[in-house]
Protein backbone atom coordinates (compact mmCIF):
# COMPACT_ATOMS: atom_id res chain seq x y z
CA UNK A 1 0.00 0.00 0.00
CA UNK A 2 1.01 3.55 -0.27
CA UNK A 3 1.38 6.44 2.67
CA UNK A 4 0.51 9.17 1.04
CA UNK A 5 2.00 12.20 2.87
CA UNK A 6 3.81 15.52 2.07
CA UNK A 7 6.98 13.78 3.54
CA UNK A 8 8.05 10.50 3.30
CA UNK A 9 7.26 8.59 6.71
CA UNK A 10 9.99 6.07 6.49
CA UNK A 11 7.65 2.65 6.72
CA UNK A 12 9.20 -0.40 7.85
CA UNK A 13 7.43 -3.63 8.97
CA UNK A 14 7.68 -4.80 12.45
CA UNK A 15 6.76 -7.69 15.04
CA UNK A 16 4.62 -7.50 17.69
CA UNK A 17 4.87 -10.60 19.98
CA UNK A 18 2.49 -12.27 22.45
CA UNK A 19 2.06 -11.00 25.78
CA UNK A 20 4.31 -7.29 24.70
CA UNK A 21 3.56 -4.64 27.27
CA UNK A 22 0.95 -2.57 25.95
CA UNK A 23 1.11 1.20 27.38
CA UNK A 24 -1.07 3.39 25.61
CA UNK A 25 -0.42 7.44 24.80
CA UNK A 26 -4.25 7.79 27.01
CA UNK A 27 -4.34 5.77 30.36
CA UNK A 28 -4.37 2.25 29.39
CA UNK A 29 -1.54 -0.58 30.50
CA UNK A 30 -2.02 -4.31 29.72
CA UNK A 31 -0.38 -7.46 28.23
CA UNK A 32 -1.75 -8.43 24.55
CA UNK A 33 -2.39 -11.85 23.98
CA UNK A 34 -1.78 -12.32 20.56
CA UNK A 35 1.36 -12.18 18.10
CA UNK A 36 0.79 -10.18 14.67
CA UNK A 37 3.23 -8.69 12.16
CA UNK A 38 2.51 -5.71 9.64
CA UNK A 39 4.33 -2.22 9.07
CA UNK A 40 4.31 1.33 10.43
CA UNK A 41 6.78 4.14 11.11
CA UNK A 42 7.87 5.94 14.19
CA UNK A 43 5.81 8.78 15.57
CA UNK A 44 6.15 9.52 18.95
CA UNK A 45 6.67 5.65 19.21
CA UNK A 46 5.79 3.56 16.95
CA UNK A 47 2.47 3.48 14.55
CA UNK A 48 0.86 0.75 12.61
CA UNK A 49 -0.57 1.28 9.79
CA UNK A 50 -1.83 -2.28 9.04
CA UNK A 51 -1.00 -5.95 10.31
CA UNK A 52 -2.75 -9.52 10.37
CA UNK A 53 -2.72 -11.36 13.62
CA UNK A 54 -1.90 -14.98 14.10
CA UNK A 55 -5.62 -16.06 13.81
CA UNK A 56 -5.95 -14.73 10.92
CA UNK A 57 -7.54 -11.16 11.97
CA UNK A 58 -5.89 -8.15 9.42
CA UNK A 59 -6.29 -4.29 9.97
CA UNK A 60 -5.43 -1.21 8.31
CA UNK A 61 -6.23 2.38 8.54
CA UNK A 62 -7.03 4.61 6.23
CA UNK A 63 -7.91 8.59 6.77
CA UNK A 64 -11.74 9.67 7.37
CA UNK A 65 -11.18 13.17 7.38
CA UNK A 66 -15.05 14.92 8.45
CA UNK A 67 -16.27 11.65 9.82
CA UNK A 68 -14.36 10.18 12.63
CA UNK A 69 -15.46 11.77 15.76
CA UNK A 70 -13.73 10.77 19.23
CA UNK A 71 -13.81 11.18 23.00
CA UNK A 72 -12.02 14.06 24.20
CA UNK A 73 -11.64 12.66 27.83
CA UNK A 74 -10.81 9.09 29.38
CA UNK A 75 -13.78 7.51 30.58
CA UNK A 76 -13.50 4.96 34.40
CA UNK A 77 -13.75 1.44 33.90
CA UNK A 78 -13.04 1.69 29.83
CA UNK A 79 -9.74 0.85 27.69
CA UNK A 80 -9.05 4.17 26.86
CA UNK A 81 -6.35 4.57 23.81
CA UNK A 82 -6.03 6.76 20.74
CA UNK A 83 -6.98 6.63 17.35
CA UNK A 84 -3.81 5.38 16.13
CA UNK A 85 -3.56 2.53 19.16
CA UNK A 86 -7.00 0.49 17.97
CA UNK A 87 -5.23 -1.83 15.78
CA UNK A 88 -2.90 -2.54 18.16
CA UNK A 89 -5.77 -3.72 20.42
CA UNK A 90 -7.82 -5.25 17.97
CA UNK A 91 -4.94 -7.38 16.40
CA UNK A 92 -3.16 -7.99 20.00
CA UNK A 93 -6.96 -8.44 22.02
CA UNK A 94 -9.39 -9.98 19.35
CA UNK A 95 -9.15 -13.22 17.09
CA UNK A 96 -12.25 -12.73 15.55
CA UNK A 97 -14.56 -9.62 14.09
CA UNK A 98 -17.17 -11.23 16.17
CA UNK A 99 -15.03 -11.20 19.20
CA UNK A 100 -13.89 -7.58 18.20
CA UNK A 101 -17.79 -6.61 18.34
CA UNK A 102 -17.99 -7.58 21.70
CA UNK A 103 -15.12 -6.43 23.19
CA UNK A 104 -15.53 -3.20 21.86
CA UNK A 105 -17.90 -2.53 24.26
CA UNK A 106 -15.60 -1.71 26.79
CA UNK A 107 -12.89 0.40 24.98
CA UNK A 108 -13.06 4.26 24.78
CA UNK A 109 -11.44 6.11 21.46
CA UNK A 110 -9.97 9.30 22.56
CA UNK A 111 -8.57 11.70 20.38
CA UNK A 112 -4.51 12.29 20.33
CA UNK A 113 -2.75 14.83 18.55
CA UNK A 114 0.80 14.12 17.30
CA UNK A 115 2.73 17.00 16.70
CA UNK A 116 4.77 14.99 13.70
CA UNK A 117 1.64 16.08 11.74
CA UNK A 118 -0.12 18.35 13.79
CA UNK A 119 -3.22 17.57 13.93
CA UNK A 120 -5.86 14.58 15.46
CA UNK A 121 -5.44 11.67 12.75
CA UNK A 122 -8.73 11.63 11.51
CA UNK A 123 -8.87 7.44 11.36
CA UNK A 124 -11.44 4.35 9.82
CA UNK A 125 -9.97 1.09 9.69
CA UNK A 126 -10.53 -1.88 7.17
CA UNK A 127 -11.12 -5.44 9.06
CA UNK A 128 -11.31 -9.03 8.16
CA UNK A 129 -11.08 -12.23 9.71
CA UNK A 130 -9.84 -15.79 8.61
CA UNK A 131 -13.94 -16.15 7.57
CA UNK A 132 -13.82 -13.82 4.72
CA UNK A 133 -15.84 -11.72 6.46
CA UNK A 134 -14.86 -7.73 5.69
CA UNK A 135 -16.40 -5.11 7.79
CA UNK A 136 -15.55 -0.94 8.56
CA UNK A 137 -14.76 -0.06 12.21
CA UNK A 138 -15.14 3.61 12.70
CA UNK A 139 -15.95 5.96 15.32
CA UNK A 140 -18.63 8.52 16.57
CA UNK A 141 -17.92 10.25 19.71
CA UNK A 142 -15.46 7.50 20.74
CA UNK A 143 -17.29 4.90 20.83
CA UNK A 144 -16.27 2.17 18.48
CA UNK A 145 -18.71 1.30 15.70
CA UNK A 146 -18.45 -1.75 13.09
CA UNK A 147 -20.38 -1.97 9.85
CA UNK A 148 -20.41 -4.91 7.72
CA UNK A 149 -18.64 -4.18 3.95
CA UNK A 150 -19.32 -7.49 1.76
CA UNK A 151 -17.81 -5.34 -1.05
CA UNK A 152 -14.51 -5.91 0.48
CA UNK A 153 -12.46 -2.42 0.36
CA UNK A 154 -12.27 0.64 1.65
CA UNK A 155 -10.94 3.77 1.08
CA UNK A 156 -10.19 7.60 2.31
CA UNK A 157 -13.07 9.87 2.90
CA UNK A 158 -15.96 10.36 2.05
CA UNK A 159 -17.73 7.51 4.20
CA UNK A 160 -18.50 3.95 3.40
CA UNK A 161 -22.14 4.69 3.05
CA UNK A 162 -20.91 6.92 0.12
CA UNK A 163 -18.92 4.82 -1.79
CA UNK A 164 -22.18 2.50 -1.49
CA UNK A 165 -24.33 5.33 -2.95
CA UNK A 166 -21.52 5.85 -5.57
CA UNK A 167 -21.31 2.39 -6.74
CA UNK A 168 -25.09 2.12 -7.81
CA UNK A 169 -23.90 4.33 -10.64
CA UNK A 170 -22.02 1.31 -12.09
CA UNK A 171 -24.26 -1.59 -11.52
CA UNK A 172 -23.95 -2.49 -15.16
CA UNK A 173 -20.38 -2.92 -15.51
CA UNK A 174 -19.49 -5.89 -15.93
CA UNK A 175 -15.63 -8.16 -16.32
CA UNK A 176 -17.47 -10.71 -18.86
CA UNK A 177 -18.64 -10.34 -22.60
CA UNK A 178 -22.77 -9.93 -22.98
CA UNK A 179 -24.88 -10.41 -25.86
CA UNK A 180 -25.13 -7.23 -27.03
CA UNK A 181 -28.76 -7.23 -28.70
CA UNK A 182 -29.59 -4.09 -28.56
CA UNK A 183 -26.21 -3.40 -31.31
CA UNK A 184 -27.92 -6.48 -33.47
CA UNK A 185 -30.92 -4.38 -34.03
CA UNK A 186 -29.35 -0.76 -35.11
CA UNK A 187 -27.23 -3.25 -37.07
CA UNK A 188 -30.15 -5.13 -38.74
CA UNK A 189 -32.04 -2.06 -39.48
CA UNK A 190 -29.39 -0.09 -40.84
CA UNK A 191 -29.00 -3.08 -43.69
CA UNK A 192 -32.82 -3.11 -44.25
CA UNK A 193 -32.42 1.02 -44.80
CA UNK A 194 -29.62 0.83 -47.19
CA UNK A 195 -31.67 -2.11 -49.69
CA UNK A 196 -32.52 0.66 -52.07
CA UNK A 197 -29.32 1.80 -52.88
CA UNK A 198 -28.26 -1.50 -54.09
CA UNK A 199 -30.14 -1.41 -57.38
CA UNK A 200 -29.28 2.11 -58.48
CA UNK A 201 -25.50 0.68 -57.89
CA UNK A 202 -26.75 -1.89 -60.16
CA UNK A 203 -27.88 -0.15 -62.90
CA UNK A 204 -24.92 2.55 -63.07
CA UNK A 205 -22.66 -0.36 -63.58
CA UNK A 206 -25.16 -1.47 -66.90
CA UNK A 207 -25.30 2.14 -68.56
CA UNK A 208 -28.61 2.67 -67.29
CA UNK A 209 -29.76 6.15 -65.32
CA UNK A 210 -29.18 5.29 -61.30
CA UNK A 211 -32.44 5.98 -60.17
CA UNK A 212 -33.48 4.64 -56.85
CA UNK A 213 -36.96 2.00 -57.50
CA UNK A 214 -38.27 0.65 -54.40
CA UNK A 215 -41.43 -0.41 -53.64
CA UNK A 216 -40.92 1.49 -49.92
CA UNK A 217 -43.20 4.51 -49.85
CA UNK A 218 -41.56 7.97 -49.88
CA UNK A 219 -39.13 8.84 -47.23
CA UNK A 220 -41.07 10.51 -44.50
CA UNK A 221 -40.76 13.70 -43.14
CA UNK A 222 -38.00 14.03 -40.08
CA UNK A 223 -38.79 15.95 -37.39
CA UNK A 224 -35.32 17.81 -35.87
CA UNK A 225 -35.37 17.65 -32.47
CA UNK A 226 -33.72 20.84 -31.73
CA UNK A 227 -35.01 22.74 -34.88
CA UNK A 228 -38.83 23.42 -34.64
CA UNK A 229 -38.53 22.93 -38.71
CA UNK A 230 -39.10 19.82 -40.48
CA UNK A 231 -36.28 18.68 -43.36
CA UNK A 232 -37.39 16.37 -46.11
CA UNK A 233 -34.72 14.02 -46.59
CA UNK A 234 -34.79 13.53 -50.43
CA UNK A 235 -33.63 10.28 -52.21
CA UNK A 236 -30.82 12.11 -53.67
CA UNK A 237 -29.07 11.26 -50.41
CA UNK A 238 -29.13 7.81 -51.54
CA UNK A 239 -27.29 8.25 -54.63
CA UNK A 240 -24.52 9.73 -53.13
CA UNK A 241 -23.71 6.80 -51.46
Amino acid sequence: RTMDYDYPLNGFPAVQPRGYSFKSHVDYKGKTLYAFAGAGSDMEGFVFGDGVNEHGLAMSNQYDRGYASYATDIREGYINISQTEVLVWALGYNRTIEELIENAKQVNVVAYSYSDINEVPPLHYHLSDASGRTVEVTFVEGRIVVIDNPIGVLTNNPDLNWHYENLKHYMHVTPYKIDNTFSKQIKDQVQWWLTPAMPALWEAEAGRSPEVRSSRPDWPTWQNPVSPKNTKISQLWWRHL
